[in-house]
């Protein structure tokens, strides 16, 4: 897999936006609990009703909070609302349109992942790419505007660390996680499951950005339904 990032401008501002600590600076003293419950997202007379939180993701509307974001992620992976791995599929094609130069393909392939998975972070990461190349600057900036909104929910309920991993859709987001926000590819990936049965994806790469080999887990336990027992390593007590 070759490697396309966006601009070093894009770099410089996720980094203000998520926080120095993805640059060498000091990380968060604690990651804030996320206490909504997931009743709320099933609440029409609630904030965090998922239909009105699609809604404003599906409009790029970012005055979308990080917590209907998370809350959004929440219900769409607990209810198994959709197949991680038709997830990941759609990215990994629309991932190597862009890598093809063929951007109106990669756009349409962004559009049918995006209609699954509207908080996606690989779909609007590529679809904001290939607009950009087409010279369609709106677009590029409205998508890339909402992956900055899910990037900053993503990490502010999380770390990538073993005890506070990435809550994401599926296994190709902490690949875009990695490209995003730590500009470099990750060269080992695996899944494991660990001793209190979370299915976490696991990703393994060095930033030269950062001049640090990074490792980082995502919590993909809703993605383990779909899965047979050899796809995942067991970790061991």
């Amino acid at each position: 897999m070759k490697k396309h990032y966006l601009t070093i401008a894009f770099i410089l501002f996720v980094s203000g936006a998520l926080g120095q600590r993805l640059y060498g600076g000091q990380p968060k003293v604690a990651i804030p609990k996320f206490s909504i419950a997931l009743s709320a997202s099933t609440d029409p007379t609630s904030e965090y009703y998922y239909k009105s939180v699609e809604n404003k993701l599906t409009q790029l509307d970012t005055t979308v909070t990080a917590e209907q974001i998370i809350s959004y992620t929440r219900y769409k992976v607990q209810t198994a609302h959709t197949n991680p791995s038709l997830l990941d599929s759609l990215a990994n094609t629309m991932y190597k349109l862009n890598e093809e130069k063929k951007y109106k393909d990669a756009i349409s392939k962004a559009k049918d992942l995006l209609s699954l998975s509207p908080n996606n972070i690989s779909g609007h990461k590529e679809i904001s790419l290939a607009y950009k190349q087409l010279g369609n600057d709106s677009l590029s900036g409205l998508h890339f505007a909402m992956l900055v909104k899910v990037l900053s929910s993503v990490f502010k309920y999380g770390d990538g660390s073993y005890d506070y991993p990435f809550l994401i859709n599926n296994f190709f987001e902490g690949i875009s996680i990695y490209e995003a926000a730590f500009r470099c590819n990750p060269n080992k990936t695996a899944l494991m499951l660990d001793k209190s049965k979370r299915l976490l994806g696991a990703y393994n790469g060095y930033s030269r950005a950062m001049d640090e080999i990074l490792i980082r887990y995502a919590e993909l336990s809703h993605w383990k339904p779909f899965l047979k027992k050899e796809d995942y390593i067991v970790e061991e007590n």
